[in-house]
């Protein structure tokens, strides 16, 4: 299991409002196993946050420890396999 990322932000449960431009709603992310039997890799687990108009965010942690996949899921190179990724209205989620 990967080292903990943490992004802070707050908790509400409504589609975005107009001044934010990314929202995420306890988003998840598991990679699949490679061979069959084994289990996959949650790089990603229970992110909420809020991002407004010209703020600025940084996102921090160890090697592994998700950073890379979370930044791949705000901008649709993966989808979600949990929760809900808000990006300026348009949302991607796993159903």
């Amino acid at each position: 299991m990967p080292d903990t990322m943490k992004v802070v932000g707050n908790k509400e449960e409504d589609a975005p409002m107009h001044d934010e431009i990314i929202k995420t709603i306890d988003v998840e992310y598991t990679y699949r196993a490679h061979s069959e039997g084994q289990e996959g890799v949650r790089a990603v687990k229970g992110i909420t946050v809020s991002i407004e108009r010209g703020q600025f965010v940084v996102v921090i942690g160890r090697n592994g420890s998700g950073k890379s996949t979370f930044a791949r899921l705000l901008n649709a190179l993966q989808l979600p396999t949990g929760g809900t990724v808000y990006i300026c209205l348009l949302y991607t989620s796993p159903s």
